[in-house]
């Protein structure tokens, strides 16, 4: 594994591998608690890591398909989202590499999912205006839900605070800014 600085150190893979960074359990728990999806609905995990994000939803009642490229561990493997041709959940919720943020989000408009829920960090909302342009401007997302921590991989904070971005049925010109905290009661928001 290379020596990196900055926001890649908490990579644990080999950058050959994909950019593998463990979703923290609790950021998980936060998603589920707003109730953005109504129980037992199929989800579909795409960059599914070490299962953290599938295993939360599945101990909730959540049906879960999980899939990744790379083998960390869980799921499916060998399974190039950006590839697919068809749809194995209609919700996909993950938390993808942030290189790949965009072509995570054009794939599953491409295949129709009934809503899509990415992670990344904070300064992805202001990273280009590249960015702007082709996925904020035309496409904003419904709900960015801030997670008012940082994350800890490997015992470390991350150097970003990270955000849930949430499309869902139809096309809304305002999106809604909510914080999520440890001491936040559930149920806060309906869709």
């Amino acid at each position: 594994m290379h020596k990196m600085k900055g926001q890649w150190a908490n990579r644990v893979s080999d950058p050959k591998e994909g950019d593998f960074f463990p979703t923290q359990r609790s950021f998980v728990d936060l998603l589920i608690n707003t109730r953005l999806f109504k129980k037992g609905v199929k989800i579909w995990e795409p960059a599914c890591g070490d299962g953290s994000i599938a295993r939360a939803f599945m101990e909730r009642g959540y049906s879960v398909h999980s899939s990744d490229l790379f083998d960390h561990g869980y799921g499916w493997t060998g399974v190039d989202f950006l590839k697919a041709r068809k749809l194995k959940a209609p919700h996909i919720v993950t938390n993808p590499p942030f290189s790949l943020f965009d072509d995570f989000y054009h794939k599953s408009r491409e295949l129709k999912a009934q809503s899509i829920t990415l992670m990344c960090s904070l300064p992805c909302l202001g990273s280009s205006l590249r960015r702007y342009w082709t996925l904020w401007e035309p496409h904003p997302p419904q709900k960015i839900f801030l997670i008012a921590e940082k994350q800890k991989v490997l015992g470390k904070n991350s150097m970003f605070s990270h955000i849930w971005c949430h499309w869902g049925k139809g096309v809304s010109r305002d999106t809604q800014f909510v914080w999520l905290t440890a001491k936040q009661k559930p149920a806060l928001l309906k869709e």
